[in-house]
């Protein structure tokens, strides 16, 4: 059996936040600590018959290794929240695929550690 999944992009399929991008950035910072955010959207059909939305957010994060699991957990628990909360159009996502990273810069290696969690919307 095979499985072959693609991936799609829209010209218009930029999630939006009842406070905006930057709102939204705002009341995440107000609950944990982070350098940067990066959103995204997402669509995958698996065998031509199933199809997911999904949200991808990324979150920059200098001392990544220090933040134990738990920590980490409560964080995503925090995000899945307030992106349910806050997303126009939640009905349309399935997904959001969270992800945490940290990334170190040394003369010309670049070294990126990360965290990624998947948790379903609806």
């Amino acid at each position: 059996m095979n499985c072959h999944t693609v991936t799609e992009s829209k010209s218009n399929s930029n999630p939006d936040f009842k406070v905006g991008k930057a709102g939204f950035e705002k009341r995440l910072k107000r609950q944990f600590d982070f350098d940067k955010l990066s959103i995204g959207f997402y669509t995958t059909k698996k065998n031509g018959s199933s199809k997911e939305n999904g949200l991808n957010l990324t979150f920059k994060i200098n001392n990544l290794e220090t933040i134990s699991d738990s920590l980490i957990n409560s964080y995503t628990d925090v995000i899945k929240e307030e992106v349910k909360a806050n997303l126009l159009h939640l009905k349309d996502y399935n997904y959001i695929n969270i992800t945490f990273e940290n990334e170190l810069t040394k003369g010309n290696l670049r070294k990126v550690n990360s965290i990624k969690i998947k948790k379903q919307l609806n």
